[in-house]
């Protein structure tokens, strides 16, 4: 508990004879008038407690509701369609994987390479005289593909 009790607050001009009645009583009883307000205070308190109490278990606790997340909706099957397919006939346009350059520069490596394999430049050249365009790029492309490998300056196929 504190003890400063040391407060001020004003009395209206009616009710200034009641104090000055209320200090000398204090004075009389050798207490302060702070003491005789706390023991009417916590007389009071004693008194209205239960009503106090009960007023504040009666009402009910504020609540958040929070607005529950819609439901996720399960797999849904969709419906299958039926879709038939085109014939495809085999036109001359259609690219053929044996014209492309990265084919043609691996076949060209396979012939040429053997065991021991092919110089890089070796094979540029052979492979501008094949004409397949960009040699170098495709070569490039292959290695970092995995499909060739150089090993002490002459490139394999892995």
């Amino acid at each position: 508990m504190s003890t400063n009790r040391d407060f001020f607050m004003t009395i209206p001009d009616a009710y200034q004879e009641d104090w000055e009645l209320f200090i000398k009583k204090a004075d009389l009883d050798e207490t302060y008038p702070a003491d005789i307000l706390l023991d009417f205070m916590r007389e009071f308190v004693e008194e209205h407690r239960s009503e106090l109490v009960e007023e504040s278990e009666d009402k009910p606790k504020k609540v958040i509701v929070k607005k529950a997340a819609p439901k996720k909706k399960s797999f849904l099957a969709r419906k299958a369609k039926i879709v038939k397919k085109k014939e495809v006939d085999d036109d001359d346009d259609s690219p053929d994987i044996t014209q492309t350059p990265k084919f043609r520069l691996l076949e060209l490596v396979r012939e040429n390479a053997g065991e021991e394999g092919i110089t890089p430049e070796n094979l540029v050249a052979k492979a501008e005289s094949a004409n397949i365009p960009r040699p170098r790029l495709q070569m490039n492309k292959m290695i970092r593909r995995g499909i060739l490998y150089i090993h002490k300056g002459k490139v394999h196929v892995t």
